[in-house]
């Protein structure tokens, strides 16, 4: 300490700045209270090794399960857990995040549940671990942790197991040290549970006799997706990898009811369907038009948008409790009444109804379904499953006529088909143009006959080519006006391409008719 500065804190100050100050001070409160907390622990060790239970732990008769917070001070615990937690998975890392969240967890399942399709062979199982914080073995945690903590002290092993193997009770006047297991009180506890668990799951699935589809765990619940004929054998490996670790299972029911954390089930499709099936007087939406990008009329919207919520949810209510469908559909049901009430949410407030705009309403923030439509919003634009069986009544009148003018388009398409085809063989390059030949023929099959003699003509002079058929002629017809004078010209289409070429190689049948493989389309209308 240099002369004339009397005060720590102000010497800190004018050397290093306030803020570095300020964080001196707390690294030298944080060193002090370190130091006694080592004290305290020093003092407690001696204690065990000489068997003396010193008078600043009170015993008091009380359960085999029970919180050990007095043992050590409550600062030690958490510096403890902020050491071990630091050096765990990133995945564990998200399990303490979300420990006391139940509500995040809730809808995490859901979402991953709700895309979730199960195969025919195949079911949702929970294994449950049967007493985990009292049938911990502490030996094989303290091992796990020595791991975990490679480049760190040896001494926090040692504070690990000191809290997890100094806690005493007493039973009828006589002191018992709990041998395995880890008291449900103590802060330590669900992180040492939660190390150990993590893992024998790792040593169990990378051993496994089948390997599950899908793996989820929360503290000792385990969600797995297994074939039918494999859960016997997969409980009976988890079972055998630790004498003190035992897993129960519960199967999937109809009821959806196999999760101990309460998960609500999903609004589905099928319950739709099914309710159609046993009440199909009347079709009806089951989402709103009016807010979908699909919908484009107006008028469309306003009408079908009147009439679909109210049958609907109050007819899944009724076949519930009649019990034609299961219990699970509620949760379709109450959905539905959801959308109904946005939807009166959305015109309610207003004397100029915006229906047919996405979100739009005349509502203000003094109004009061403004939570609700906000609330409502969201909700929509995070749904997925949603959509329609078949067309409300009130569209069949405007719908059929655009049904009969797409039948007669698809006719006429399937007519103007052929034509086509036949004006690309036209204008492919298999076309040959014939020049003077005279035009003696009364018919077309008479000029067909007196083409073919010629052709056959050059064939035999040409060394290798063979006679022609008639079906290797597609087309034959004379071009032009017909004129007395006037020798027109004959366009032949070629059924095959390669004897056009066979057919060029001569090109001058003879002193009057000669072949041309190229027409110009001015040349071909004129």
């Amino acid at each position: 300490m240099c002369k004339g500065y009397v005060n720590k804190r102000q010497y800190y100050v004018q050397q290093y700045g306030l803020e570095n100050a300020n964080k001196i001070r707390r690294l030298e409160f944080k060193k002090t209270k370190a130091s006694r907390l080592l004290a305290s622990i020093n003092f407690l060790k001696r204690c065990r090794d000489h068997n003396i239970i010193p008078n600043c732990v009170r015993l008091a008769p009380r359960k085999d399960i029970v919180g050990s917070a007095s043992i050590l001070e409550t600062a030690s615990r958490k510096l403890l857990i902020k050491l071990v937690a630091g050096h765990r998975t990133e995945y564990q890392r998200l399990n303490i995040q979300i420990q006391n969240e139940t509500e995040e967890i809730r809808g995490t399942l859901v979402l991953m549940l709700r895309d979730l399709k199960l195969l025919h062979n195949e079911t949702m199982v929970r294994f449950d671990i049967e007493s985990l914080f009292t049938n911990l073995p502490l030996n094989d945690c303290l091992d796990i942790i020595a791991k975990r903590l490679k480049n760190m002290s040896p001494d926090y092993v040692d504070i690990v197991k000191h809290c997890l193997t100094s806690g005493y009770l007493m039973w009828k006047d006589e002191f018992y040290v709990q041998v395995d297991g880890v008291a449900m009180g103590s802060p330590v506890s669900p992180i040492v549970a939660d190390i150990f668990v993590e893992d024998f799951e790792e040593r169990a699935l990378a051993n496994a006799p089948v390997k599950p589809r899908l793996y989820k765990r929360y503290v000792d619940d385990t969600f797995v997706v297994l074939p039918n004929d494999k859960i016997s054998a997969f409980l009976a490996h988890l079972n055998s990898i630790h004498n003190n670790i035992k897993y129960t299972v519960e199967q999937e029911n109809k009821n959806c009811q196999i999760v101990v954390v309460k998960i609500q089930c999903v609004a589905k499709w099928s319950h739709i369907k099914d309710f159609f099936e046993i009440d199909n007087k009347t079709p009806n939406f089951v989402f709103a038009p009016a807010f979908t990008k699909k919908c484009k009329t107006k008028n469309v919207r306003q009408t079908s948008c009147t009439s679909f919520e109210p049958h609907s949810g109050s007819g899944l209510y009724a076949k519930i409790a009649d019990g034609a469908l299961s219990t699970e559909a509620a949760i379709t049901a109450n959905v539905i009444s959801h959308m109904d009430k946005l939807y009166d949410a959305l015109n309610s407030d207003s004397a100029d109804l915006r229906r047919g705009e996405i979100f739009s309403t005349n509502l203000t923030a003094k109004s009061p379904h403004h939570k609700l439509f906000q609330s409502m919003k969201y909700f929509l634009k995070t749904l997925k499953f949603m959509g329609s069986l078949r067309t409300p009544p009130q569209e069949d009148k405007k719908l059929s006529p655009l049904v009969e003018d797409n039948k007669k388009l698809k006719q006429d398409l399937q007519a103007s088909h052929a034509r086509i085809q036949n004006l690309e063989r036209e204008m492919r390059k298999d076309n040959i143009i014939l020049h003077g030949m005279a035009e003696n023929e009364h018919s077309t099959s008479e000029l067909w006959k007196n083409v073919l003699e010629v052709l056959n003509e050059t064939s035999l002079r040409s060394d290798g080519m063979r006679e022609w058929d008639q079906w290797e002629i597609s087309n034959m017809r004379r071009i032009g006006k017909k004129m007395n004078d006037k020798k027109r010209l004959i366009l032949i289409t070629l059924a095959l391409n390669w004897r056009k070429y066979e057919l060029l190689k001569t090109i001058k049948i003879s002193r009057q008719i000669y072949m041309q493989p190229k027409i110009t389309r001015r040349k071909l209308s004129k």
